[in-house]
């Protein structure tokens, strides 16, 4: 293998067959063992600088008016979709991305320490969402997933959707204890907290 070919992402997020797309509406042991591998491999070792990823809804230029200013990332995100191959991101194909956004004036500031963090975060968005709208079993999320997600909102990958999907899974006792807490956690975020606390009736 070259340097060139060297993945990017854990062989846990490059196992997932959804690229960075919704999974699907299924629910089987299978994907249970996929989204748990997914959610173990790719958590932060520690509480990021600052909270990824951006929100994709907005990543392009025409939801912005002509005389605000777009966000690098916007234009950055169409680079990567036509340069890199869903989960098995290469090194290589990295390197190309960020060559064509320094082509046309593009930040590209450790470009890909932060596009794989991003990356990343898209796939475990995903994964967090099947989790907590998909799942019926919620017996089959226990002990795992309220920790993993409770990690996620406090490390600031993802936090918002695994807010969310703690929410979904909240008749789960440790999932409403996971909200108990981030809710009372002055470290994080407002939004976060606020949306920790809503369906504790905060």
């Amino acid at each position: 293998m070259s340097a060139n070919d060297t993945p990017l992402l854990p062989e846990a997020l490059r196992a997932s067959p959804f690229g960075w797309g919704a999974w699907p509406s299924d629910e089987n042991a299978e994907l249970l063992a996929l989204a748990r591998g997914v959610l173990e491999a790719a958590l932060p070792a520690a509480p990021l600088a600052v909270p990824e990823p951006p929100f994709l809804g907005h990543a392009d230029e025409k939801f912005y008016a002509d005389d605000e200013e777009v966000p690098d990332w916007v234009l950055v995100w169409p680079v990567l979709y036509d340069h890199v191959d869903g989960v098995h991101v290469t090194a290589g194909q990295m390197a190309a991305a960020e060559a064509e956004c320094a082509r046309r004036g593009l930040d590209t500031t450790d470009f890909q320490e932060v596009w794989v963090r991003r990356i990343t975060g898209w796939i475990v968005e995903k994964a967090l969402e099947w989790c907590g709208l998909m799942v019926d079993d919620l017996d089959s999320l226990t002990p795992w997933f309220p920790e993993l997600a409770e990690q996620y909102a406090l490390r600031g990958l993802a936090a918002e959707q695994a807010v969310s999907a703690l929410r979904g899974t909240v008749d789960l006792p440790a999932s409403r204890a996971a909200l108990t807490r981030l809710a009372a956690d002055t470290s994080l975020p407002d939004d976060i907290r606020e949306l920790a606390a809503y369906p504790l009736g905060r």
